[in-house]
């Protein structure tokens, strides 16, 4: 499955049931969404608490039951996946949202990315690659294709780099391998309370809406590189 680094979410961690991840799917085409429904049925690892066909509907889902992961098409009837995010996001814990497209280019990561998305998979995936991509930006991991990034680390003009701590700059480039927020804290015997407030102090400082998109600008200032 193509990704880029993960841990790039706000929120890492177990599903807050502890157990199987709780999945919203919305897509707005009935056939794609009763088969997404079905198979992910199959992964123990998954349960789909409820299903959408609009942005209204998915909204009044998220009101009605608890939901650790929305999977939502980039396209729908009454907007886009996006616009979730800011109403996912503002729920207590945050729920990460992935989208999903049929197109996958580089305009759609592009907006997934500038919306604060936890990740894009394309319709083309298995649906076992799908459902490992749920399970991980449950987990706290961003998933994009690598492959269609490479235009936003080549930017016009070169920002200014910000002044960093030596514990934000090692949280940083833990981040650019790919560790989750949950994996730093365990590997430093920190809790993830204390490596959040770090993620969010390099937000901060980088000017960024996401996790993903502060690692990026920091590739672009030459912070950090992506392996």
């Amino acid at each position: 499955m193509p990704s880029t680094p993960d841990g790039l979410d706000d929120d890492g961690g177990q599903s807050a049931s502890d157990g199987p991840v709780r999945l919203l799917i919305v897509d707005d085409h009935a056939l794609v969404l009763e088969s997404l429904a079905s198979t992910f049925g199959r992964f123990p690892q998954i349960e789909v608490v409820g299903v959408a066909d609009s942005i209204a509907a998915a909204l009044g889902v998220l009101d009605d039951r608890p939901v650790d992961v929305v999977l939502a098409d980039l396209n729908l009837g009454d907007g886009h996946g996006t616009d979730l995010v800011t109403e996912a996001a503002g729920r207590t814990p945050s729920v990460p949202v992935l989208l999903i497209s049929g197109v996958g280019d580089a305009k759609g990561v592009e907006a997934a990315i500038d919306a604060g998305c936890a990740g894009f998979v394309s319709k083309a995936e298995s649906f076992s690659n799908l459902a490992t991509a749920v399970v991980a930006v449950n987990g706290g991991a961003s998933v994009f294709p690598s492959a269609l990034l490479t235009g936003r680390l080549d930017p016009a003009s070169q920002p200014i780099r910000p002044d960093l701590t030596e514990q934000e700059s090692r949280v940083l480039a833990e981040l650019a391998q790919g560790r989750s927020v949950s994996e730093i804290a365990a590997d430093w015997h920190l809790s993830v309370h204390t490596v959040r407030s770090h993620v969010k102090a390099l937000m901060l400082k980088l000017d960024a809406r996401s996790q993903l998109q502060a690692v990026l600008r920091a590739v672009r200032m030459g912070l950090v590189e992506i392996h």
